[in-house]
């Protein structure tokens, strides 16, 4: 509470910490301040690192230590979110992708997820794949989100798919191309969400490819 109450400054911590968990995190990764999107995500990061350092190294930092680093980390986030950065151009050859999908572990299940923003920002969506141990589908989902900037969309992809994967009653989850492939078609919908309890048509090809290592970049 003290760390929150901190980076809150004046804010109201009562009014901050409502509601259930999921709305909670959900309302903060979206909100309208790029800062405080930044600042939320980072500082649950810091949180759970630190709680493992605790637990498993038996070392502790202070509250302005742990302040200072997600403060300083935030910062970086900001400056990096406002450069200007280009991809290959649409000629650019194409090569083959040297990597293949990897099972997780045994019991398991990966969530492969991703975020794409069009030019401008003003378009932006999110989508993600979810297969077990047998390299079986389990779920996928894609999401538009309106405008927002790229890491936001990529925040947003990693929530809904953690959150898909615990509706489904899964709690190891193993953080590709085929959440890549959710991601651009959602861009395109004119619903907001969508949900698959089979492999979308679309995506029945890129899955095979993702998993034998031949999917084209």
């Amino acid at each position: 509470m003290k760390l929150w109450q901190q980076l809150l400054g004046c804010k109201n911590l009562n009014s901050f910490i409502q509601g259930n968990i999921v709305e909670w995190i959900e309302t903060n990764i979206l909100d309208k301040s790029c800062e405080w999107r930044f600042k939320f995500v980072v500082t649950l990061d810091c949180v759970w690192k630190t709680r493992n350092m605790i637990i498993f190294e038996n070392k502790h930092i202070s509250i302005s230590e742990l302040v200072n680093r997600i403060c300083c980390r935030t910062q970086e986030l900001v400056e990096v979110s406002t450069l200007k950065i280009y991809h290959s151009p649409p000629n650019t050859e194409v090569t083959e992708s040297d990597t293949s999908w990897v099972c997780p572990p045994l019991n398991w299940v990966k969530l492969n997820c991703d975020g794409v923003v069009n030019q401008g920002g003003l378009s932006a969506s999110c989508g993600g794949v979810i297969q077990n141990s047998d390299e079986e589908f389990i779920s996928a989902f894609s999401v538009r989100l309106g405008g927002c900037t790229i890491i936001t969309a990529e925040l947003v992809a990693i929530f809904h798919g953690i959150k898909l994967a615990l509706d489904k009653g899964h709690n190891r989850i193993n953080q590709d191309k085929v959440a890549d492939a959710l991601t651009k078609w959602g861009l395109n919908q004119d619903t907001p969400s969508h949900y698959f309890d089979v492999v979308p048509n679309f995506c029945n090809s890129v899955l095979l490819a993702d998993r034998a290592g031949t999917f084209s970049l």
